[in-house]
């Protein structure tokens, strides 16, 4: 799935926030650690910081 322009430019901008060490919401951060996996660059901005989450330990949110 590939992300939107504007979503693709939340998603670097809270994880580069994340990596440089600033405050971020709770909510932006469990959003941007879902949606991390759609983006290399954001992944590994992630990764840096300690708080990317593997696709296969995050929690399934699928509603039956």
């Amino acid at each position: 799935m590939a992300l939107n322009d504007p979503t693709l430019a939340r998603l670097r901008t809270i994880a580069s926030a994340v990596k440089a060490g600033d405050s971020v919401s709770e909510m932006n951060l469990k959003w941007a650690q879902k949606n991390a996996i759609f983006d290399d660059t954001a992944a590994a901005d992630l990764k840096s910081a300690g708080k990317y989450i593997e696709a296969a330990d995050q929690e399934d949110t699928t509603e039956v």
